[in-house]
């Protein structure tokens, strides 16, 4: 059976599934399938377009630096850490 692209009417009435990997609910559905009858399911089930972890990472620190911008060098803010009464000893 061979259905062109766009024909999802004839498909359905043929009662052939057309698999979409935006369909979490379908995903799933094949993610269990695995039994000696039937063959075992290979590739993308699913595919969520979402952001990048770096790009996220980068635009947050970005907009805490932005926010908070620091003051003077490493070892002076270090240095005002430490006298600022927020310390404790440990040992």
């Amino acid at each position: 059976m061979h259905f062109e692209s766009g024909d999802e009417n004839a498909a359905a009435e043929a009662g052939v599934l057309r698999y979409d990997s935006s369909n979490l609910g379908l995903a799933s559905l094949f993610a269990q399938v695995g039994s000696e009858q039937l063959p075992v399911p290979m590739g993308v089930f699913f595919k969520q377009q979402r952001a990048v972890f770096e790009d996220t990472l980068a635009e947050q620190t970005k907009a805490a630096s932005e926010k908070h911008p620091p003051r003077g060098s490493a070892d002076e803010n270090l240095t005002e850490l430490f006298a600022s009464g927020n310390t404790w000893m440990v040992g």
